[in-house]
């Protein structure tokens, strides 16, 4: 929590009299920049400034928590009803899914990154009338989706059976069939599944998560009841789950699609965005695109690598050893949603806020004031998330040390891992608490656009969580979870070091960095 404080000190020693919350057109903002209007806001209008901005926080980190939460809904349904086909169709698709969902990891988190920072950053343009920063981004995000998608089904065609024996089910084994015609059938979901992706990304980057909230329950719902549909009368088995499940996620996103266009005016139709006139149009945005997605792709590899690895490492230890790690892990599920929904409103506000920031840098020496405001927001910004992630993990960090027999208990009826789990408990809460401080830290280097040392910092981290686990020979779970806890509270440190280093982009933030371009839509820097 010294970090918090840290960051709180920071937010007394850079605050600002007005919010930006108060500028919302040109026109009062040449009002901020008159000489009239110089002074400071009486202290209650800045407190109402304040609580608006937190009462937007909240807004977005709450529908997003239920998100992630109904999320998995649809995997569930799945293996629900595949269950009921015997364990090698519930085998061989399990199969299927971690291949699709780790091949899909790679492929679309870079572009649900990437769109949620510069999206907002856009957004924050055209609160100040510049909507062609935000249009373009909105596009150039959709087009990325399409041609990614698409991508990613000629791959799962091309490769489907590599991936399959790589998996583990190799020429011979009884759940080769299953795992390649799920594989093959959800292959064909893939455009529209990178779309729902983008798209959730595009509504998290103008702070609406209510939106994509709705669609999703939608999809989960439709999940429900096409699955046994395709599975069981029209008889087509672990492929028939896969159909269901891309049919639904295809309805659900024409709604999801159909409200974006009509909240942004932004053309949502293939061969618009497609089209010549829009990718020569589009070009600057797409370029910028491509460079923070690249980065945030090597940033992805080196955050699955050290996860992997240390997983790897667990099972070679046994049987016991596997169970207990698996099982600290999902320790933290809960926990990982919740920070991901404070780490989304911190990236979304931080990037408007800078946006912001940036669109009124380009009218040279005026509304100083308001440029206060917006730096203003963005260190509040931060310090809430980051307050509100370290404090959500100390709750439940101490929940689960007030009792952590019962806990564990809860989650298996072997003794053997329970005492196990038990053995590890120290390096695993220090794991959970500062998770909580690295989801919401991670959120703001994100949100700054400084997308270079986001992927220097996950690297780092994953070097030290990798090395540490070594630090015994042979490994242990000890020297894992160790290992674990080294990355996250890496994660906290260099992020809290960026920020205070008034360096990079992050000069913004205590009135430098005039010459700086970040990654935005339109910027061709």
């Amino acid at each position: 929590m010294a970090f918090a404080v840290t960051l709180r000190a920071a937010l007394a020693a850079h605050a600002a009299p007005l919010s930006l919350s108060h500028v919302s057109s040109p026109s009062l903002l040449c009002r901020v920049a008159s000489p009239r209007l110089e002074q400071p806001l009486p202290h209650e209008a800045d407190g109402e400034a304040r609580r608006r901005l937190d009462v937007e926080f909240a807004s977005i980190a709450v529908p997003a928590l239920a998100q992630f939460a109904a999320e998995p809904l649809a995997g569930l349904v799945d293996t629900a009803y595949l269950g009921r086909l015997g364990a090698t169709a519930l085998g061989g698709a399990g199969i299927a899914i971690g291949a699709h969902f780790a091949t899909a990891k790679l492929f679309n988190d870079p572009l649900l990154r990437t769109s949620i920072s510069i999206v907002a950053s856009g957004d924050g343009a055209a609160r100040l009338g510049g909507e062609d920063s935000r249009d373009a981004a909105i596009s150039a995000a959709l087009v990325l989706a399409l041609c990614v998608g698409l991508l990613q089904l000629a791959f799962f065609a091309l490769f489907a059976p590599r991936m399959v024996s790589a998996m583990g089910a190799g020429v011979g084994s009884p759940m080769r069939p299953t795992a390649l015609s799920y594989l093959r059938v959800r292959a064909l979901g893939m455009p529209a599944a990178t779309l729902w992706l983008c798209s959730n990304g595009v509504f998290r980057g103008l702070g609406d998560t209510r939106t994509p909230l709705v669609w999703a329950l939608l999809f989960s719902l439709l999940n429900a009841l096409l699955d046994p549909l395709f599975i069981f009368p029209l008889g087509l088995g672990a492929a028939g789950a896969a159909a269901g499940t891309g049919l639904a996620q295809s309805i659900a996103l024409v709604g999801l699609l159909r409200a974006l266009s009509r909240r942004t005016g932004v053309s949502v139709s293939p061969l618009s965005l497609l089209s010549l006139a829009s990718l020569r149009r589009l070009a600057p945005s797409l370029r910028a695109y491509g460079r923070a997605g690249v980065l945030v792709f090597v940033r992805t590899v080196g955050k699955v690598w050290a996860y992997t690895y240390c997983t790897r490492l667990a099972a070679s230890l046994g049987a016991v050893s596997s169970a207990a790690h698996l099982l600290c892990f999902n320790l933290g599920v809960v926990l990982s949603q919740l920070c991901e929904s404070v780490a989304v409103a911190t990236q979304t506000l931080l990037a408007r806020a800078l946006g912001s920031l940036d669109a009124m840098a380009k009218d040279g020496e005026g509304a100083e004031e308001a440029k206060r405001a917006a730096r203003r927001d963005a260190w509040h910004v931060i310090g809430r998330g980051v307050l509100v992630g370290g404090g959500v993990a100390g709750v439940l960090t101490a929940v689960t040390a007030f009792r952590p027999a019962a806990v564990v208990a809860s989650l298996t009826t072997d003794v053997v891992v329970r005492e196990t789990c038990a053995s590890i408990m120290a390096p695993v809460l220090l794991c959970q608490l500062f998770k909580g401080l690295a989801f919401p830290a991670n959120g703001v280097v994100m949100g700054g656009l400084d997308w270079g040392f986001a992927t220097a910092g996950i690297w780092l981290g994953s070097a030290l969580c990798v090395g540490l686990a070594h630090l015994r020979a042979p490994p242990t779970l000890h020297s894992i979870w160790w290992g674990f806890a080294a990355f996250m509270a890496s994660q906290t440190v260099l992020s809290v070091g960026r920020v205070l280093s008034r360096t990079g982009p992050w000069g913004r933030l205590y009135g430098g960095a005039r010459g700086w371009r970040g990654t935005a839509a339109g910027s061709d820097s």
